[in-house]
């Protein structure tokens, strides 16, 4: 069960994602525990204050939402799209054309 709650929200990542305490309890975690540990974790490390926006994760990102949620794509951060960097083109200053990469969001 631990795993099946975790995997959805990219394993391991989650715990490098910045989420607050707010947007964790509303994840949908059936482990009271996973969720636990969770909560814990986001009130050490989620960051209000962005220093750098290239290298901020866009998955379970408190400060990054779509239909007012954070969210995570399982193909995309397989796939090495991790940061916004990832999806920025400095060299013109533009967001790269994924468009269609997008999958739906569920």
């Amino acid at each position: 069960m631990l795993y099946i709650d975790i995997n959805k929200y990219g394993q391991q990542l989650i715990f490098k994602c910045n989420l607050n305490a707010k947007d964790t309890e509303k994840l949908e975690i059936k482990s009271r525990f996973l969720k636990d540990i969770l909560l814990a974790w986001s009130n050490v490390n989620f960051r209000d204050d962005i220093s750098n926006i290239g290298k901020e994760i866009i998955w379970n990102n408190t400060n990054i939402k779509s239909n007012i949620k954070p969210f995570f794509l399982h193909d995309w951060a397989y796939k090495g799209i991790v940061f916004i960097e990832h999806m920025y083109d400095y060299r013109i200053n533009s967001f790269l054309a994924l468009m269609k990469y997008i999958t739906y969001i569920t």
